[in-house]
């Protein structure tokens, strides 16, 4: 968190930790950016790590002894799946201060998801003028946006488990999943750490938003343990119709 706060608390920064009220979940704050129509400000995380997925009512309002429940409202589609939630009023925390920091405002929401879905969501800050901020630790320049590379050093920061390098060894053919192997002998990611940003180094650009571990999965005529996924930016940012911070 940005050391430099300004009225209702500090900025906060790329890497910090962020849960769902009510949620013991964790996850990481990506970035921020704007929306394209309006100009506003919003964080981008993932979508997975923050509640448990929400249960269907229960068939015409009864519950198991009779009684009435409250029937949420329906959800409401948009292009491209995303499902507009702030009538639900989800609500994201930072996790060290347990402090208030923003507001679902879009998400698609598929737990569990495969290759070719979102599983991304996005989050208006409480303060807008306070709250969002273009840095992104250690680097000292703010990363552009471009698409992912084979064969580029990619890193990932989060203030809980520190900087982290590794290699993209494959883009989906679909151009929706990026796989990461790490290029030392450590772990390429640690609890907490999905929705944070990759930043390729050599394009000095932010390329995916970090999803988490898979198995067994074979690229380029090899089997591979343990890989790390994520999901392309530039097709997040046209489903969710987002322009740099």
């Amino acid at each position: 968190m940005s050391t430099h706060g300004h009225g209702k608390g500090p900025r906060l920064i790329a890497g910090e930790p962020l849960s769902e009220e009510g949620s013991p979940y964790e996850t990481s704050l990506g970035g921020w950016f704007r929306l394209r129509e309006s100009g506003d400000p919003v964080l981008l995380t993932v979508e997975h790590r923050l509640g448990p997925p929400v249960l269907p009512p229960a068939p015409s309002g009864l519950t198991m002894g009779g009684g009435l429940v409250p029937q949420p409202p329906p959800y409401s589609r948009g292009e491209d799946g995303i499902v507009d939630r702030r009538h639900e009023g989800r609500w994201l925390r930072h996790v060290t201060t347990q402090t208030r920091v923003a507001q679902v405002v879009a998400t698609e929401a598929r737990q569990w998801s495969p290759s070719g879905l979102l599983d991304a969501c996005i989050a208006a800050p409480v303060d807008p003028a306070e709250r969002g901020t273009g840095e992104y630790p250690p680097v000292s320049w703010v990363p552009r946006v471009a698409a992912p590379r084979v064969g580029s050093t990619v890193m990932k920061y989060t203030s809980r488990g520190g900087l982290h390098r590794g290699r993209i060894i494959s883009v989906g053919e679909d151009g929706q999943e990026v796989l990461v192997t790490a290029t030392d002998d450590r772990h390429f990611s640690v609890s907490g750490e999905p929705g944070a940003l990759l930043i390729d180094l050599e394009a000095r650009a932010a390329v995916a938003l970090y999803l988490g571990d898979v198995y067994m999965r074979g690229v380029n005529e090899r089997q591979w343990a343990v890989l790390w996924s994520a999901r392309p930016l530039p097709l997040l940012m046209e489903s969710f119709r987002l322009a740099p911070f």
